[in-house]
């Protein structure tokens, strides 16, 4: 979403001042560069809230590269957890229901092209993702564009409304649209 940016802010300025804020210490350098230097690259070498990353994929963490759905899928996991345990025992504010979709939903979703529900259908009516989408203040929805970028879509259940984020300023209409099919066939579907 092109409106995400504070205003005065473009782009480059913006990926400034986020290198700045996520520089490393030598001591983690040193650790970082020991942990993907070194051991076979299906390795696992750190393990984000039972989220298993590989040596392959933790090189993704260096800058100039793309990230994947190893490296995506912990971070989102990490954001549950938090939510589940920092958020609800802080003082003075409530657990927020909010429902993580795993990185290859909207590929499911979108399979060969096309809008497919069928493929999806069941992902929240049973099992460990098992939860009624509408009762959440927040879906998070990580989106994979043709395997070359992530962006992301967040839905506000009660506010009725999609949001797109992507980095490159791409607007993500087709994403908007198939979400907001997808959100039309879970109701129908209830």
């Amino acid at each position: 979403n092109k409106s995400v940016l504070p205003e005065g802010l473009t782009l480059p300025k913006c990926l400034e001042s986020f290198q700045a804020y996520c520089h490393l210490l030598p001591s983690e350098t040193n650790h970082f560069e020991k942990l993907t230097r070194k051991g076979a690259s299906n390795d696992v070498v750190a393990t984000v809230s039972n989220a298993e990353i590989t040596r392959k994929s933790f090189k993704r963490l260096r800058p100039g590269k793309w990230l994947d759905d190893e490296i995506i899928n912990a971070y989102l996991k990490s954001l549950k957890v938090r939510n589940e345990t920092v958020l609800c025992k802080t003082k003075g504010r409530s657990n927020l229901a909010v429902y993580f979709h795993k990185t290859y939903f909207y590929t499911k979703l979108t399979e060969g092209g096309r809008y497919t529900y069928s493929n999806v259908r069941t992902w929240t009516k049973r099992g460990p993702g098992k939860c009624d989408l509408f009762s959440q203040s927040m879906i998070f929805i990580p989106i994979n564009i043709e395997g070359q970028h992530w962006a992301l879509s967040v839905v506000f259940p009660t506010k009725k409304k999609i949001v797109y984020y992507d980095s490159l300023g791409l607007d993500g209409l087709r994403v908007l649209k198939n979400l907001r099919r997808y959100l039309s066939d879970e109701a129908r579907d209830k």
